[in-house]
């Protein structure tokens, strides 16, 4: 199996091994019939990381382990390869993907990197991505960025309104125009960070209830 599944109820997102959507694959997170999220990537010093492990042993929870490529600039080391782990845990919970990256380095120094989240949203049809039928599309009204937050909004060919808003806490950020969110790293030897994300599919203004990545795991348990 080359992807990974988690669902709860109408909310299901399909990734690849690594966690990933790639634009051009029918993989997303989808309600509705509709991709709220179509492009997920995330990167060391602008690097893909190399994958360890990846489960998704219940329907609605995936644990994947990522390190880093061996990375050099101008010559000089700057990590060996496998010497920062990142464990992305994620969730869906109530209409909502929560996803947790915690970052932890095993390198004998301190050392000092970037780690970056991209997202997009195309709000197509899954039976239009699936090639079962063809028709009017709506289209994408604004991508919208705040401090830690971003904003995706269409507006449908059925006149319905749909966003996907996405909010994230971690380190120093910054977003760029695209939404790609830099996280500016510092770790000694054995000490770990965490950068959490949650993602909400909203339609027609109806936003799902919000918890705490632990106490919406807990609800999810319970």
């Amino acid at each position: 199996m080359d992807y990974r599944v988690i669902k709860e109820n109408n909310l299901f997102l399909i990734t690849d091994k690594l966690g990933n959507i790639s634009p051009e694959s029918g993989n997303g997170l989808y309600t509705s019939d509709t991709r709220f999220l179509s492009h997920l990537d995330i990167f060391v010093n602008g690097q893909k990381p190399i994958l360890l492990s990846s489960s998704a042993d219940e329907n609605f929870v995936a644990v994947i382990r990522l390190t880093n490529p061996h990375m050099e600039q101008d010559g000089e080391l700057i990590l060996w390869r496998e010497s920062v782990e990142i464990v992305r845990e994620r969730f869906i919970y109530g209409g909502v993907l929560y996803e947790t990256f915690r970052i932890t380095s095993y390198y004998p120094k301190p050392v000092d990197f970037e780690f970056s989240v991209r997202m997009d949203a195309d709000f197509a049809d899954m039976f239009v991505i699936r090639g079962f039928q063809y028709g009017e599309l709506g289209t994408v009204t604004g991508r919208h960025s705040g401090p830690g937050e971003r904003t995706i909004s269409y507006m449908g060919a059925d006149r319905v309104t749909r966003e996907t808003r996405i909010r994230w806490k971690g380190p120093e950020n910054v977003v760029d125009a695209d939404g790609t969110v830099h996280f500016r790293i510092g770790l000694s030897h054995a000490e770990s960070t965490e950068i959490s994300f949650v993602v909400m599919p909203v339609i027609d203004g109806a936003e799902p209830t919000l918890h705490e990545a632990p106490e919406a795991l807990a609800k999810l348990n319970a």
